[in-house]
């Protein structure tokens, strides 16, 4: 009987495979290339050649495109990089901090990781706060209104550089002020930055380190035959109003003598027309909102020979919208930076922010956010005219209801909203009994991540399957369903910006004397 170790015995191979130490380099990110961000993590521990070899840009680079794409996370601290440029920890570090930013945003408290207080030259009220956003910059832009001894209204405009220490770069104070629009063309190229109302129109260009904050604003186009109301401006393109009857004008910075009127047709039944009260543009699309109604109106270029320079010519809503009660306040989505290698063909979703008028005199206690989803027939690059063919259309109409929020305010309190480029929202409102008890002041800072960045598996039951969509009588209004933020005892914030890209929210306060810059990344 042959013994056990004569069993066990297996004759050599001819030719046995390498170790694995000693596998191609190219092999080992063609492996890892499969394996997700917590699978990778946790390989990367086997052995230095695993861990040195997790750290190839080769492999962080299309993981970086891919998760963001997928999840649409923002990228902080990306702005105007180039993501070929970077090393492996380098954009293993962009993705370490999206990830920390999307949990921070979603948890009931998110951490603030930094506090920086703006000092203001001429303390008054803040009535203005906005990022103004770029690829390579970080900007803050706030106007500030106090009254001299002898009754003279005086307006400061500020821009601060907020990308490392915060510092003021530009300065300039005005006697008439009636509006201001920021660009929200994100490559900022050939265009100006800012278009103030004073009492014409005129656009600036942001120097980014000037010596002197009092010339931090160069004068580019001034439009001295018009005084109306600034609502969007975007690369060439701008959209005012008639401070007298509200009529809205879309027209283009290159030829302001050409103009488009974007009819209400609410007007044809004899209903005043009212005024608006946010716009937003994609391509030769405008988005307009007014106190009842949400539309979508496609604009010819004049640069093509649209328009007459003898009169505005109408222009009719594509689709339209009627809101169930008169808007109070609404926000729209900024448009998202592009992450390189992250395309679509279809157009972005458009988040809205909702807060309706009631017949008391406060507005109703509930946010409502809203979303335009883009219509899967759309083909990019086609625009219609008219309500014909839909394809060339690119969002679905009516806006889809995906959250009401319970946001209580107390009679003639302040309050203010804003929305990421992602859509998160953020706002302030009067629910300080949690914190402050039953205080007869205090504020709340709270805010709410989009759907679209949390999975299945981050919250069960957000509603990502489209369950959350419905009448707005379907939906229970929770204060639990927001992260607060932060809160205060008095009544001192009045304004309030959110860069969602890069993780900040900016607050401005009642007196002026500064600004709250709060990061959470």
């Amino acid at each position: 009987m042959p013994c056990r170790s004569a069993l066990l015995h297996f004759p050599p191979p001819e030719s046995q495979p390498p170790p694995m130490a000693e596998l191609p380099d190219d092999l080992y990110l063609a492996i890892f290339n499969f394996l997700d961000l917590k699978d990778l993590l946790h390989v990367r521990m086997a052995n230095k050649k695993c861990f040195r070899m997790s750290q190839a840009a080769g492999l962080w680079r299309p993981l970086l495109r891919t998760l963001m794409v997928r999840n649409s996370l923002p990228v902080p601290r990306l702005r105007g990089t180039n993501l070929d440029d970077l090393s492996g920890p380098e954009l293993e570090h962009l993705v370490k901090h999206a990830f920390e930013l999307h949990r921070n945003w979603k948890s009931p408290f998110p951490v603030t990781k930094g506090v920086s207080t703006l000092k203001a030259f001429d303390p008054g009220r803040i009535i203005f706060l906005e990022f103004l956003r770029r690829r390579e910059c970080s900007w803050l832009v706030s106007v500030s209104a106090r009254v001299e001894p002898a009754r003279q209204r005086w307006y400061t405009l500020e821009c601060w550089d907020i990308k490392d220490t915060p510092i003021c770069i530009a300065h300039m104070e005005f006697h008439q002020f009636l509006s201001i629009a920021l660009n929200q063309n994100i490559n900022g190229e050939n265009t100006a930055d800012i278009a103030i109302q004073a009492p014409f129109i005129t656009t600036y260009i942001v120097r980014p380190s000037p010596a002197d904050p009092e010339a931090g604003l160069c004068p580019a186009t001034q439009f001295s035959e018009r005084e109306e109301r600034l609502h969007l401006f975007c690369g060439t393109r701008m959209v005012t109003s008639s401070t007298q009857d509200h009529r809205l004008l879309a027209w283009d910075t290159r030829f302001p003598q050409r103009s488009f009127e974007l009819h209400n047709p609410g007007l044809a039944a004899g209903q005043p027309n009212l005024p608006v009260i946010a716009t937003m543009s994609y391509g030769l699309y405008i988005i307009v909102i007014r106190q009842g109604t949400c539309g979508l109106y496609a604009v010819p270029d004049v640069e093509l020979g649209g328009g007459s320079p003898v009169g505005p010519r109408a222009v009719q809503p594509l689709s339209e919208h009627a809101w169930p009660w008169r808007v109070d306040t609404v926000v729209l989505s900024p448009p998202a930076p592009t992450l390189p290698g992250r395309s679509s063909p279809l157009p972005p979703r458009i988040s809205i922010l909702v807060r309706f008028q009631s017949g008391f005199p406060w507005p109703i206690n509930l946010l409502h956010l809203f979303e335009l989803h883009p219509n899967p027939g759309y083909e990019e690059g086609t625009v219609a005219f008219d309500r014909n063919p839909p394809s060339t259309i690119p969002y679905q109409f009516p806006p889809v209801l995906r959250q009401t929020i319970a946001a209580p305010l107390r009679l003639l309190a302040h309050t203010a909203m804003a929305l990421g480029s992602h859509g998160t929202a953020v706002w302030i409102d009067s629910h300080t009994e949690d914190y402050l008890e039953h205080a007869g002041e205090g504020q709340r800072l709270a805010s709410r991540a989009s759907s679209s960045l949390l999975t299945s598996r981050d919250e069960e039951g957000d509603g990502q399957d489209g369950s959350l969509e419905g009448e707005l009588s379907d939906h229970v209004a929770t204060t639990l369903e927001a992260s607060v933020l932060c809160w205060n005892e008095s009544q001192r914030w009045v304004m309030l910006a959110v860069d969602e890209e890069e993780g900040k929210v900016a607050l401005g306060h009642m007196d002026g004397s500064e600004i709250t810059l709060l990061s959470f990344v």
